[in-house]
């Protein structure tokens, strides 16, 4: 009886934010598989359910000529994907799918949340504060970000991450063989889902997780058992990326992008500290709409409001924690200076001094 009593919030803070979504989404149909982005990713997945072979990364479609061949997004292995496939109204259709992406969202945050070590309470909040701000149709009134309408599929490539990340860093703490393979087998599972499902996304996504994943793994000082462990997993998940001749896929895209750079790089400017001088002396704050220095983004705040979050909890928290917030103020730091020195029309006349 008390552990009803106890999981009765949770459940009517669910199920209310459940239900407004639900509502919201049928009102407001525009939230989800936005166009033109959106309607774009729905008439491929659709097309490619039609005219293609089962996990095809370079899929038959009949929409080929409005993009590449090699999709960046498939729908194998993505369940909000393959519910485009149901024989339902359309609208119906386009709210199930994301229904069962903010189900993928909601559930990893909180797994994530709760194996770094957060509360129960924490993790739910900051799992519901997640979707009410991003997910339709809740985004429409804060007009921060519209990635979720316009590519839904994110919703999945984020969850997995999420999952694999708690998988992998409670892989090896058990004293038990089998409950370690199991946690095994999962991580490998999620890198094949998100990789079928985003050959190109996926491994773009990565890096944010590979930098807080090894900051809390290496601060824990696991034992040579769990190192052993959590070595074997990432063998076995570059064994599958080596072996599946996804490489392949990527040699192919860039032959067919054309996205490829045609002019020789000036190696003797990225050493030149007077180029470099001028760079930053002449870059504007907003070149990058998403900057953390750019506050005309409406963005801005969420990143103002992870890095004051990232803060207080290496003040106030130990541990994992801890451990997490630094990581995440590295990565952002690091990620910021990066994008200032990405090329961008902007600076295009700035940057051909280093390139």
């Amino acid at each position: 009886m008390k552990t009803y009593a106890r999981a009765l919030p949770y459940l009517l803070s669910w199920g209310v934010l459940a239900l407004l979504m639900v509502v919201g989404m049928n009102r407001l149909p525009f939230t989800t598989y936005a166009p033109p982005d959106g309607e774009w990713a729905k008439w491929n997945t659709e097309a490619i359910f039609r005219f293609s072979n089962l996990f095809d990364l370079s899929p038959y479609s009949m929409l080929a000529g409005m993009g590449s061949m090699y999709f960046p997004n498939l729908p194998w292995l993505n369940p909000g994907a393959l519910a485009l496939a149901l024989p339902i109204e359309d609208n119906a259709k386009n709210i199930v799918s994301y229904v069962i992406y903010a189900a993928e969202l909601a559930f990893s945050i909180v797994l994530l949340a709760r194996v770094i070590g957060f509360s129960w309470l924490t993790a739910t909040v900051g799992a519901q504060l997640y979707l009410y701000v991003l997910f339709p149709p809740f985004s429409e009134v804060f007009q921060t970000y519209n990635w979720f309408s316009l590519a839904p599929y994110y919703a999945h490539l984020i969850a997995v991450l999420n999952i694999a990340l708690g998988a992998l860093l409670m892989c090896g703490r058990s004293s038990d063989w089998r409950h370690n393979l199991v946690l095994t087998a999962s991580v490998l599972a999620l890198f094949i889902s998100g990789l079928l499902s985003a050959p190109f996304t996926f491994i773009f996504a990565m890096p944010a997780y590979l930098v807080i994943g090894l900051a809390l793994i290496v601060t824990r000082r696991p034992s040579a058992v769990e190192w052993g462990w959590k070595t074997a997993v990432l063998a076995l998940c570059l064994m599958f990326f080596l072996g599946s001749g996804i490489v392949s896929y990527y040699l192919g895209t860039i032959a067919t992008s054309g996205r490829t750079p045609t002019y020789a790089i000036a190696w003797d400017k990225i050493l030149s500290f007077d180029a470099w001088l001028q760079l930053f002396r002449d870059y504007s704050l907003c070149a990058g709409a998403r900057l953390l220095l750019c506050i005309n983004d409406r963005g801005a705040w969420l990143l103002i409001a992870a890095v004051g979050g990232a803060a207080i909890a290496i003040v106030t928290q130990r541990g994992d924690i801890r451990s997490a917030g630094w990581a995440l103020i590295a990565y952002l730091g690091l990620a910021h200076v990066c994008l200032c020195v990405c090329p961008s029309r902007r600076m295009a006349r700035v940057r051909k001094r280093l390139f």
